[in-house]
């Protein structure tokens, strides 16, 4: 059974690698979306042939993201870090790399000096603005499964 993020903002979290942690999924709330099927995935099997799950417009999440930051900030709430993940691979998001910009903006204006983190599993590092994007972050989680093609596609599924 999976169980995917309801919200496109989500409270903070305790982290332990990222402390208390305020969560953004860039993903449709009702599947995963993922190019990866992972042995181990918290979120279950993707289709991408059969998922028909509209992503949210970046206009959406940028209007999420900042009524959670002025609300959290208004309260005095304290976040060590802001990670992007969600359902899936956020980086599969079509204007991933402009959020990221936004997303800058927005933690630069109600919490400087706090981490941004982006969890990938680094199948689109060629596409040059997505490697543009996750090098503007503080860090980059990226995932490395295996040493050969073989146990790869055995993780993986692919």
């Amino acid at each position: 059974m999976s169980v995917l993020f309801d919200q496109i903002v989500f409270a903070p979290i305790k982290s332990r690698r990222f402390g208390e942690s305020l969560g953004i999924n860039l993903l449709p709330l009702e599947s995963k979306i993922c190019n990866f099927n992972c042995i181990y995935c918290e979120f279950s099997w993707t289709d991408l042939k059969a998922n028909s799950a509209p992503y949210f417009s970046k206009e959406t999440i940028l209007v999420d993201i900042k009524n959670c930051f002025k609300a959290l900030s208004a309260e005095n709430i304290k976040i060590d870090s802001i990670t992007i993940d969600g359902n899936g691979e956020p980086t599969r998001h079509p204007h991933f790399s402009t959020i990221i910009d936004e997303v800058i903006v927005l933690r630069n204006q109600y919490f400087p000096g706090i981490k941004m983190v982006v969890l990938s599993n680094s199948n689109l590092l060629s596409n040059k603005k997505v490697l543009s994007a996750l090098q503007k972050v503080d860090l980059r989680i990226l995932k490395l499964d295996a040493g050969t093609q073989d146990t790869f596609e055995k993780m993986n599924k692919s």
